[in-house]
């Protein structure tokens, strides 16, 4: 609320308690109003934003060997670390955790390399890792860990060798959002199957670039999630490209600011729609602060508090203002501590 705003209320409540009789000593005669105390409060000026609520990390993911897809999981459906995404030629193509992309067959004549500690490590929290070393070697302990899984897995001819097409590599569980081919369709090495993304929702914002300086990532942000849930959540990612809507010349440059829910069960059976997203602009803390409406415009300029001296009467005080927000004004001056009691009109 501007300080313009606050002179309206408060000249409001001034003619309201324009009856109110007063001594020469300053004084006002006894009676019966309501009060609240003068106290201790957080003061924080937001600025609300409209967001998407949405699932994150979106990508296609690609085969990496050619033929006829034979499975593939469903849209909408969570496919879990260790199974399959989908087959070509009924061979499984299985999630597995790990940040490198498979980009070449893994075997015993491999040179050693990141890629081979991250299979070995997957192997290992599959299961399959009871003599094996987590390092960047493939040697034949590998190998038969390898076959083992392979054997479990239904694979028509376990052989110890992990080639292009037999493994994903994501940071989790995915959700899948598209069948890129459907079964039966004939696919090329580096082809679309399927595009997934994350199995948790975020909110996205296009945050104005000006806006966008006055935040960081690990920023606490108050949240309205479809269906007027109240949550809260943590900027996890801020863009670093301005971006301009295509064919508008004129609109203002934003950066994309993704933003994590702090509790992710709030969202509810929603996975989309429209969120308000309160950023803090400003604020004070532990201020001492009394309702906007207990302010009275004073005549020779600005403000005082009608303030209760417990024996039945009261008297004014003239105080400065500082932070309005959430209907509370911060109010400092002689006489202005925390516990008295001032009138604030109902």
């Amino acid at each position: 609320m501007s300080v313009a705003a606050v002179a309206a209320a408060a000249g409001g409540v001034a003619a309201m308690t324009a009856g109110r009789s007063a001594a020469q000593d300053g004084t006002v005669a006894a009676r019966t109003l309501p009060t609240e105390p003068i106290e201790r409060r957080d003061l924080v000026v937001t600025e609300t934003f409209t967001g998407e609520l949405a699932y994150a990390g979106l990508r296609t993911l690609t085969t990496g060997r050619a033929g006829t897809v034979t499975t593939v999981a469903p849209v909408g459906s969570v496919v879990t670390v260790g199974t399959a995404l989908y087959s070509i030629d009924l061979e499984p193509a299985v999630l597995l955790v790990g940040a490198i992309p498979a980009f070449r067959a893994l075997d015993v004549d491999v040179s050693d390399g990141p890629d081979v500690r991250q299979l070995e490590q997957a192997l290992a929290d599959l299961g399959y890792g009871a003599d094996l070393t987590v390092d960047d070697h493939f040697s034949s302990v590998t190998a038969a860990a390898v076959t083992r899984w392979e054997t479990d897995l239904g694979r028509a001819d376990p052989d110890g060798v992990v080639g292009l097409g037999d493994v994903v590599f994501s940071t989790g569980d995915v959700r899948v959002s598209e069948v890129v081919a459907a079964v039966g369709a004939r696919v090329q090495q580096g082809s679309g199957v399927l595009a997934a993304t994350s199995t948790g929702t975020l909110v996205t914002l296009d945050l104005e670039v000006d806006r966008a300086d006055d935040v960081e990532t690990g920023t606490a942000v108050a949240l309205t999630l479809p269906g007027g849930v109240a949550s809260t959540g943590t900027i996890t990612s801020i863009g670093t490209q301005p971006e301009v809507a295509p064919n508008d010349p004129t609109a203002t440059a934003t950066v994309p600011v993704e933003i994590t829910l702090d509790d992710p069960a709030a969202a509810g059976e929603f996975d989309s729609g429209s969120v308000d997203v309160a950023l803090e602009r400003s604020r004070e803390d532990r201020v001492l602060a009394v309702p906007v409406t207990a302010l009275l415009a004073l005549a020779e300029g600005g403000y005082a508090l009608e303030v209760s001296d417990g024996a039945g009467a009261t008297h004014l005080i003239g105080v400065k203002i500082g932070t309005i927000a959430d209907g509370y004004v911060a109010v400092s001056g002689d006489g202005v501590a925390a516990g008295v009691s001032v009138v604030v009109p109902s």
